[in-house]
């Protein structure tokens, strides 16, 4: 069995350190040592010295050797700054020497400082790839970026935990500060680095997908296409099992279920939510009202229109995601809570999309929200904090009070030299007419009040068809419906010298303030909880349009220029053999 091992004690004697067994020292001193706060007893005495013997020596035979010729125990000695006298033989203890709280600091430091130096001087530059981008000065300031911010990145890398502290602990700050440019557009050019980045990354995953394609030929590729277009037809609905079957006896498919779901994902065929409407592609007066407005659009573009977007959405208090990590059995966690409330909650409080809510309105210029269209109403808000006076939901009315704020701000925010242009859907709160024109299936009093308003005099006997005829002619002989309806907001924004142009119907896709209201939305439902009331949203959507980032603004209108173009590419063939634009829009 080994010994335990001694316990050892400082003391220091005439201004020397030394190292003793601890059972050495009475209790006082032991007490002493032990309320020490460096862990040593200063001693007037050496508890180790030798004890000189007593002054009867005992009697010696003469065989015994004199005193002067007896062994001395042998003692170590170590010598440092301060003597430290080590007893016992053979035991070799490395003293310590005592430090003060600070100079521990100070050498903790000073072993970082030259950690940091050490790695410093091994650092190592990254060797990029060049980035594939398009030409241009905009493109090269995306390479420059996106370049300085990977060697940043990279010698964080190599820093490690030195790096905690100095300036690479924020690269993209870092990346600012030498490139002059603002940390926004910083990120921004980083962003438009990582999408060409996705692009590469794509086109890595269409080889994959053509591989896959390579099982079958190309005339079964078009006998999949021509099955699904015929279900898309008779609007028979299908599933992968069911597919897989009329397959196997249209063209004799010898390949499984899972094969044929990587062949159609190939294909570009993909299981996901029905959102195709076909009244935007099928219906002649909208194609044609599509035509006008993109010929429009193009050349408001070509002279510089200043070109702005109103629309608006609704919110709701209590937004909040709608999915999130929840046990996965969850119908016996809901149980066993029910049982007792000890037990693991199951997952996050499901989320409602009913209550209170607010609707929202702005206005989306090239340069980002205009501040004075900003507004968030309920009903329940203080009429003086509103822009206008909602009561439960928006009306014709309330738009109308909204553009008088609002057109004039628009106006004032134009560039000089350019033309304001407000594009707006076609809701029918935004198209109050001046004069509301008769129909064919008007009642007999509509169509009397409508020709007295012109000072037509006509007689009460007259029959509903023989007022229409006459409210018809009228209408004729003035331009047609087309030169004669007018809307109030429209006269309004021309008094000011803006345009309205209206969107056709079920195109939301060109106007890009429907992706900010996503992303509004997204950041709601992302900062939001169950309990989140109406008033906390509210602020929590103002302040996200106020400060909105002014690269999404520009990449959301760049997407829907990207979409207008490739429209008019599509229509190109098409409208060469329709006269569409130059026919009247028909009242929806």
């Amino acid at each position: 069995m080994s010994s335990s091992p001694r316990k050892l004690a400082r003391i220091k004697v005439d201004g020397k350190t030394k190292i003793i067994e601890r059972c050495l020292l009475s209790a006082e001193e032991k007490n002493k040592l032990d309320s020490s706060p460096y862990g040593i007893v200063t001693l007037d005495h050496d508890p180790s010295a030798p004890v000189a013997p007593p002054p009867s020596a005992p009697l010696s035979s003469a065989l015994d050797p004199p005193p002067s010729l007896l062994p001395i125990p042998e003692k170590s000695t170590i010598e440092t700054q301060t003597q430290v006298i080590v007893e016992n033989k053979g035991i070799q203890i490395i003293p310590q020497q005592l430090e003060t709280v600070p100079e521990k600091k100070k050498k903790i430091q000073d072993e970082m400082d030259r950690s940091l130096g050490a790695a410093m001087r091994n650092l190592r530059f990254l060797e990029l790839d060049s980035i594939v981008m398009g030409e241009g000065d905009k493109e090269k300031d995306v390479k420059i970026v996106v370049s300085l911010v990977q060697q940043l990145q990279e010698l964080k890398r190599q820093l490690g935990p030195n790096a905690n502290g100095t300036c690479f602990s924020n690269c993209n700050k870092l990346a600012s500060i030498l490139s002059g440019i603002s940390l926004t557009s910083v990120e921004r050019k980083l962003g438009e680095g990582v999408k060409d980045t996705r692009e590469r990354d794509f086109m890595k995953k269409n080889k994959k997908k053509k591989s896959v394609l390579e099982l079958i030929t190309e005339e079964e590729q078009k006998e999949i296409n021509d099955h699904i277009q015929s279900c898309y037809k008779s609007d028979t609905n299908f599933t992968l099992t069911t597919l897989l079957i009329d397959l196997k006896e249209k063209i004799n498919f010898r390949y499984k279920r899972s094969t044929l779901y990587k062949i159609l994902q190939a294909m570009g065929i993909v299981y996901k939510l029905k959102t195709y409407n076909p009244m935007a592609s099928e219906r002649i007066d909208l194609i044609a009202w599509r035509a006008r407005y993109l010929k429009r659009m193009r050349e408001l573009r070509e002279r510089g229109a200043y070109i702005c977007y109103f629309d608006e959405t609704w919110i709701f208090h209590g937004m909040t995601r709608r999915f999130g990590w929840v046990f996965k059995q969850k119908t016996a966690a809901e149980l066993a809570r029910m049982g007792s409330l000890k037990n693991p909650i199951p997952g996050f409080k499901a989320a409602s999309d009913k209550g209170i809510r607010a609707v929202v309105l702005a206005v989306l210029t090239e340069s980002g929200i205009l501040p004075e269209s900003i507004d968030v109403v309920t009903s329940k808000r203080p009429v003086e904090e509103q822009l206008v006076d909602y009561h439960k939901n928006m009306d014709g009315a309330s738009y109308k009070q909204y553009m008088e704020k609002v057109i004039p701000a628009i106006k004032a925010a134009t560039p000089a030299g350019r033309t304001p242009v407000l594009v707006i859907d076609n809701a029918s709160i935004h198209n109050q007419p001046i004069l509301k024109l008769p129909t064919k299936s008007s009642t007999k009093p509509v169509l009397i009040e409508f020709l007295e308003s012109q000072n037509i005099t006509v007689s009460p006997t007259l029959k509903q068809e023989e007022l229409w005829l006459e409210a018809d002619l009228y209408i004729s002989a003035h331009g047609g419906r087309a030169a004669m309806m007018k809307y109030e907001v429209d006269e309004m924004a021309k008094a000011h010298g803006v345009e309205i142009l209206r969107l056709p119907p079920y195109h939301c896709c060109l106007n890009p303030i429907e992706m900010i209201w996503s992303q509004l939305k997204s950041h709601l439902r992302a900062n939001g909880k169950v309990d989140s009331k109406i008033a906390a949203v509210r602020q929590q959507a103002i302040d996200f349009l106020r400060n909105i980032n002014e690269g999404i603004v520009a990449n959301t209108i760049e997407h829907v220029v990207d979409v207008e173009r490739d429209l008019v590419t599509i229509m190109e063939a098409d409208l060469e053999d329709m006269d569409l634009y130059d026919s009247d829009e028909e009242e929806l």
